[in-house]
């Protein structure tokens, strides 16, 4: 199913979408966590052939999972997060990279928990929050994440 979605992906990928309703794709995306329109706006974006479309594809697919109805996988929603924040080769958008690490971590997956550790404490896709710092180590910790957990002095 993710290899089919992935074909599906690429081959749409060249499709024009006006700036216009790229902004409303991704405002439905932000406001509703709407995996269609999600979808949508990140293949709607200009890449390059090569690595980027490569890196594009994996966070189309991670962003499929991440969003099944059935089973969603906290882990591809830390990668489609982590990807929005921090890539070097994709467009970024750290707000939503943000979201999507938060969605990770209320999956209890630890690596989403420690994005949100850094972007809380960097004020990355956030304010910066000492406070939502401690929370987000907290959770990490309460997962098994040991720096996490010497962090908040456990």
């Amino acid at each position: 199913m993710h290899r089919l979605f992935a074909a599906l992906a690429c081959a749409l990928l060249t499709l024009p979408v006006a700036a216009q309703d790229r902004a409303a794709l991704e405002a439905d995306c932000d406001s509703n966590g709407n995996y269609q329109a999600c979808r949508e706006a990140l293949m709607s974006q200009d890449l390059p052939a090569g690595e980027a479309q490569k890196r594009a594809m994996i966070q189309l697919s991670a962003l499929g999972r991440c969003h099944d109805a059935q089973a969603p996988h906290g882990e591809s929603c830390w990668y489609v997060g982590y990807t929005l924040a921090y890539d070097d080769v994709l467009p970024t958008d750290p707000e939503r990279g943000f979201f999507y690490a938060n969605r990770a971590c209320d999956m209890d997956s630890v690596k989403g928990c420690v994005a949100l550790i850094a972007m809380h404490a960097n004020g990355i896709g956030t304010e910066k929050s000492e406070d939502a710092t401690r929370v987000a180590a907290t959770r990490a910790c309460d997962l098994g994440h040991a720096d996490a957990c010497a962090f908040i002095g456990r």
